[in-house]
């Protein structure tokens, strides 16, 4: 099986805070906004689409994106729908900022998210999925969050 392509963001408010959210199909698990690239979309455009869905605001910009990829396998027994299409996942990385009094509005969402949180870019780890904990850590290096 083939990967399937997207792209993250994270975003960071003027604290250096990170946004992470809560899944709705899965409480408890936490993540970056992230989702897939469709077809004919460059991922820049993925990216204003699926922060956009699934943050219920196009009130943000990009202000930075990554030019490599990162990778991670779903684990061997995961039932979601998508893990029995790819093996995994490989995502451009964006770092994303709201603008004017933009923020979260996930009343406005898709409804993939139930909440979400400011946290520590250190503490965001703390949060995701252990399977994706890796990817997650190469994904803030190479946008240069830490070294």
């Amino acid at each position: 099986m083939d990967y399937r392509f997207g792209v993250v963001g994270v975003f960071t408010n003027s604290a250096s805070q990170v946004l992470v959210c809560e899944r709705s199909n899965r409480p408890g698990a936490w993540q970056f906004p992230q989702g897939g690239i469709d077809a004919g979309e460059t991922p820049d455009q993925a990216m204003q689409r699926e922060a956009s869905e699934e943050l219920g605001s196009d009130q943000f910009k990009i202000l930075r994106k990554s030019a490599d990829l990162t990778q991670y396998d779903f684990p061997e027994d995961a039932t979601f729908p998508i893990a029995k299409k790819f093996r995994g996942q490989k995502h451009c990385w964006f770092h994303l900022e709201f603008i004017g009094s933009g923020s979260p509005n996930l009343e406005q969402s898709d409804g993939e998210f139930q909440s979400y949180k400011w946290v520590s870019v250190q503490d965001s780890l703390d949060h995701v999925i252990d399977w994706k904990k890796e990817a997650y850590k190469h994904g803030l290096k190479i946008l240069g969050f830490w070294e």
